[in-house]
């Protein structure tokens, strides 16, 4: 069972993670308030609500290493990315680090402003980034830098920014909204595949157990000194445990192999299906 458990400790390790923003920050009423600067590495997803109020303090901001910022503003419930300080109408330029989207991540932002930090988004990539009518004010050395190279974007106006096209052929940008339920659909089959090799390993470990059980059950004879210093009711005793036990062990390999074969079919299904 221990090489079980630790199976199943590596095996949900490698999957990636999909949390809100509030997980990684304090709620103070009707904000999220960051502390300490929060990373996103590879493979994980961090979801900013529709409407959410983020408040940075000094030194604190969001940095992508690998992974993926999603904040699906809409016109009627922005998404605000600011200073503490903008509270009590004290912020400035250079409050809040900002947002750095470093190689191998993205981030998604749809009505979201980004205010009094230092310097806005910062994206190693042009392609990384996708931006939806949204706004910066404030912010210090720049609102958006690209592949190194500063955008010019005019404070307190609508801005949008989509990845250029490659090879002739236009990136496949979709709604943040789909994205998000794409998110969802894929930590699911993650989470049924990695189910699914875990139940394939725990049925080999039950097959292999039940196995030696009966390779013992075979070798309990005469000249067994085991068997020979044992009395006829000791014997007839280890009989049944040992039979009790492989039929025990059998059946749930068996069981572990059947949910593991039908785990494995429907995530095929979906798969194809999609």
């Amino acid at each position: 069972m221990k090489i079980i458990f630790v199976l199943l400790v590596v095996i949900s390790s490698i999957f990636s993670l999909t949390q809100s923003i509030e997980h990684v920050t304090e709620k103070s009423g009707k904000y999220f308030v960051v502390w300490k600067p929060i990373e996103v590495v590879a493979g994980d997803t961090l979801i900013v609500p529709m409407g959410s109020e983020v408040l940075f303090s000094s030194l604190s901001g969001i940095t992508l290493s690998g992974g993926t910022l999603l904040a699906p503003g809409t016109r009627s419930s922005p998404i605000f990315f600011t200073s503490v300080q903008d509270t009590n109408n004290s912020a400035s330029a250079f409050d809040w680090i900002g947002l750095d989207v470093q190689v191998g991540a993205f981030a998604k932002l749809a009505f979201s402003c980004i205010a009094y930090s230092s310097s806005g988004i910062t994206a190693a990539e042009s392609s990384s980034v996708t931006l939806d009518s949204c706004i910066f004010t404030a912010n210090g050395q720049w609102s958006l830098s690209l592949n190194g190279v500063v955008s010019q974007v005019e404070d307190k106006k609508l801005f949008s920014y989509y990845p250029p096209v490659v090879n002739n052929t236009a990136p496949n940008i979709e709604p943040i909204s789909s994205n998000i339920s794409k998110v969802k659909s894929n930590k699911f089959k993650k989470v049924l595949i990695g189910c699914s090799v875990a139940a394939a390993a725990a049925s080999v470990f039950f097959f292999v157990k039940s196995n030696n059980i009966a390779d013992d059950y075979d070798s309990y004879v005469p000249g067994n000194p085991d068997f020979d210093n044992s009395s006829t009711e000791a014997r007839q005793s280890y009989f049944d445990n040992q039979r009790s036990s492989y039929n025990v062990n059998f059946v749930l390999g068996l069981s572990c192999l059947s949910f593991s074969i039908i785990d494995g079919v429907y995530i095929a299904y979906t798969h194809f299906g999609d």
